[in-house]
Order: C-alpha cells, then structure tokens, then sequence
C-alpha cells in the first residue's frame, strides 16, 4: 500500500479552487484619439465562442451587448462573427425557454 500524505492532497485541492488574482485581458490594448487601434485578438475569438460553449449566458450575453466588445469587433473586420455569436446565444436562450422555432432559425 503505497504511502500518501492526505494533509498535502487537500492543501493543494484548496489552493487550487481558490483566485489567482489574475488582471483581466481588455477588448483594447490600445487607444488612440478615442479609436481602438489594437485588439486583443485572442480573447475577441476564444472568449464569447467558449461562454457560449459551456452554457455561461450571463457573461456572452454581457459581452455580446458590451459597445466595447462590438467596437473591437469591428475593428478587427469580424462583424460577422460577431453577428453569428449572436445568433448563437438567441438560440441557446430559445432553447432554453422551450422555443424551437429560434433554434432552429440560428442553426441555418
């Protein structure tokens, strides 16, 4: 029977679950004469796609009516991406909500 230390398991399960204090990633890294110039490109394709993913409406339902996050999305030229995230979440929300019809319209 090999040897564990329980005491160190649960430390580290607990530091695990527990805030890294991260900063948060802008839509913009920068700004010029009030106009986005640079795009946190990473974050405009991974983020609103994975929320969506794992079913976390409140925060793409956030983003997606954020004027910050459109404005970086036109600047970046993914203004249909960012109309088929939409579609996306208004299915989901049907679906939600037992309305087939909206699903099946975003799907097509």
């Amino acid at each position: 029977k090999p040897l564990v230390n329980t005491r160190s398991i649960k430390r580290v399960a607990s530091s695990l679950t527990a805030d890294r204090q991260l900063p948060a990633q802008p839509w913009v890294f920068e700004r010029m004469l009030d106009r986005c110039t640079v795009v946190n490109h990473r974050k405009l394709v991974e983020m609103v796609p994975h929320a969506l993913a794992c079913g976390q409406l409140a925060l793409a339902e956030a983003s997606l009516c954020s004027l910050e996050y459109i404005e970086a999305k036109a600047t970046a030229g993914a203004l249909r991406d960012y109309l088929r995230e939409c579609l996306q979440y208004l299915a989901l929300v049907g679906a939600a909500f037992g309305s087939a019809p909206a699903a099946a319209a975003a799907s097509e």
